[in-house]
């Protein structure tokens, strides 16, 4: 006998002598009176008939492995524990005596306890009648409860925030199918007859969440990233979130394989990297790691979109796809078939597979860029890929007024939103009170185009309502006069340094030495303060990966943002340039061009010497930076150019020691 087993008798044994014959016609009647007992006169003691409820869930459980739900399926596994021979079906008095031990303890935990140990999550009036209060603790588990935190954070919105009851159990049961909830309560978010009991227990912690996330043990959790820098050479590494009120420093234990891992606070937001290698092995089992009361985590899944991190300053794993916006997908070996196909139909012209990234069994798919939901609902293992915005609709996209984020211009109203429901549920959707569809099944709906009217416009899906404004034209902004205010800047070394960070100011009638106004497109000041002059802007090739600009002098290095596309308004202008302009800060050398992950081209650009630079003013990690360039790298070039890259190596293998 195993220790659950055995722990499973031990109950039964406790229980046991409390019953009655069935041949009493009231097998539990002893229990209840004694419930009835305690509650009058001594309830500051824990309730007494708690076994006989653990006997009742205990049956549920192993009704629940099996999946089949009718009634009967509970009661043979009840008779079996309490050992109640020679009659089928439900026993004599289990009816009432539920109906009051349950409501016992509702009443203990809400109104005697005022919530103190909990909110009870039993249900007034349980479907499947009697049976349903101990089905509902057995299926939906404390883990699954601690899950909820995950559901709610994927709402985003703050705790508190009003919502229906409705509304939250209507994208649960379409974001639990995705989730790592039990089996027990995917099968309760599928089944019509426990709406009652989900809405009950949704609301009961949503009520209680302090926007915290929470592993199935109730920890606080920091959820673990998986990072992307492609910076010089591609690298993958693990890094930790350090939510507020986590420690600035602690050993973490990762389990026996790992062990304890000291971790420190690399910013307010983040742990430095994890010492783990990003293997196809810690891809497929993922990690976990606690102290005292504190967790950290990354979860397991065959398919992981990536999007820049503004925090991380790389790109980064992310819960979800958003529409319109580029992302890398990671997909296991078996899935990167599928991922190929639904690319192929989902993802705009561009998306294309990364070699020489990806763990080995694993392969990476770039420049993935997904504006449309499917026309079909795909297969459930894609949905991260699958665009949406948050487990509920949202507004996304538009022309938004920047002082009221609900005011859009007309013409430039924002797309609708809605995550995709489950199978076989559609909602009704309404555009200011006109049905648009009665059976929408999620994804995006265009809101411009469709002749709305200047004013307030609501839009209803399902449960949910979302409101938004639209105006014609901001008004005329009349100012002064042209000219009339200026920016300062102050000349150091011959540097310009911004001293109106505050914002700009009336111009002054003359310009104190060593300042320089800037007024519209006209600089103002001494002569010897003007800039002598303006340099060329580089035209960079087009549709590249990467570029890195260095300079003659030693710390200066650039690494624009140039965007994929050209501007609509180029395109339309024949024949156009196919290069992209970008204005250096500098003499320009060199200019670095990665065509793909990895491989570099150098384009020499001037046939000046290195110099070194001025140690008051250039920031050493720029040095360095600059120096890692010319040594790490082995770009491609034309013959002419390499005498010149050999002696800037050198160079940079001088102030590197």
């Amino acid at each position: 006998m195993d220790d659950s087993s055995a722990a499973e008798a031990r109950l039964a044994t406790v229980v046991r002598p409390k019953l009655l014959p069935e041949s009493s016609g009231d097998v539990f009647s002893r229990v209840v009176d004694d419930s009835w007992s305690w509650k009058l006169k001594h309830p500051e003691g824990d309730p007494p008939f708690l076994p006989v409820l653990a006997v009742a869930v205990l049956a549920a459980a192993r009704m629940a492995r099996t999946q089949d739900w009718a009634a009967h399926n509970y009661y043979g596994p009840l008779r079996e524990i309490l050992r109640l021979q020679g009659g089928t079906g439900m026993p004599a008095g289990y009816d009432g005596a539920m109906q009051s031990l349950w409501g016992h303890l509702a009443w203990w935990l809400n109104d005697y306890k005022a919530g103190n140990l909990g909110l009870s999550s039993v249900p007034a009036h349980p479907n499947p009648a009697y049976i349903g209060y101990a089905l509902s603790q057995a299926l939906f588990r404390s883990s699954d409860r601690q899950r909820l935190t995950h559901f709610f954070l994927a709402l985003d919105l703050a705790p508190q925030a009003s919502i229906e009851a409705a509304e939250l159990l209507t994208y649960f049961r379409a974001w639990s199918q995705r989730s790592h909830l039990s089996p027990g309560a995917r099968e309760m978010a599928r089944r019509d007859e426990y709406k009652e009991v989900l809405a009950g227990i949704l609301m009961a912690e949503w009520k209680r969440w302090d926007g915290s996330l929470r592993d199935e043990r109730g920890r606080r959790l920091g959820q673990i990233l998986i990072s992307l820098d492609l910076y010089l050479r591609p690298r993958l590494a693990f890094v930790a979130e350090r939510p507020r009120g986590f420690p600035a420093q602690a050993r973490f234990d990762f389990g026996e394989a790992r062990g304890g891992v000291a971790l420190s606070a690399a910013t307010d937001d983040f742990y430095s990297e994890l010492p783990f290698e990003v293997s196809a092995n810690a891809l497929d089992t993922g990690l976990r790691a606690q102290f005292e009361g504190f967790a950290l985590g990354l979860t397991s899944g065959p398919i992981v979109p990536f999007r820049q991190h503004k925090g991380l300053g790389c790109w980064a794993s992310v819960r979800q796809l958003v529409p319109g916006e580029q992302h890398w997908v990671l997909a296991r070996e078996d899935h990167a078939a599928m991922i190929r196909d639904y690319l192929r139909e989902a993802a705009m012209a561009g998306a294309r597979e990364a070699q020489g990234v990806a763990p080995k069994g694993w392969t990476f798919f770039r420049d993935v860029v997904i504006d449309a939901a499917p026309h079909d609902v795909p297969n459930p293992a894609l949905s991260r890929v699958v665009p949406s915005v948050t487990a509920r609709p949202s507004l996304w996209g538009g022309l938004p007024i920047a002082s009221n984020p609900d005011l859009y211009l007309s013409g430039g109203e924002p797309d609708l939103w809605v995550p995709t429901t489950q199978a076989g549920e559609t909602l009704p959707l309404a555009i200011d009170g006109r049905l648009m569809s009665s059976d929408f099944g999620g994804g995006r709906v265009a809101l411009s185009g469709r002749g709305l009217t200047a004013g307030e416009h609501v839009i209803t899906v399902g449960p949910s309502r979302l409101r938004f404004q639209t105006t014609d034209t901001v008004g005329v902004v009349n100012s002064r006069g042209g000219g009339a205010l200026s920016h300062q800047l102050r000349v150091m070394a011959g540097s310009y340094i911004a001293s109106s960070a505050g914002g700009a100011s009336e111009t002054a009638a003359t310009t104190p030495a060593g300042t320089v106004q800037v007024v519209g497109i006209s600089l103002l000041g001494a002569p010897a303060d003007l800039p002598t002059g303006a340099r060329a802007p580089l035209l960079l090739p087009a549709r590249a990966g990467q570029y890195i600009v260095l300079g003659v002098v030693a710390g200066e290095v650039a690494r624009p943002e140039v965007p994929r596309e050209s501007p609509r308004w180029v395109r339309a202008i024949a024949p156009y340039s196919a290069g992209r302009e970008f204005l250096p800060p500098f003499d320009v050398a060199w200019v670095l061009v990665a065509w793909r992950v990895g491989e570099w081209e150098a384009r020499l650009r001037s046939d000046l010497e290195p110099e070194p630079c001025d140690p008051d003013t250039t920031r050493a990690s720029s040095v360095r930076d600059w120096c890692r360039c010319f040594l790490e790298l082995e770009p491609r070039m034309s013959l002419d150019a390499l005498p010149l890259w050999s002696r800037y190596r050198v160079f940079a293998e001088e102030l590197s020691k």
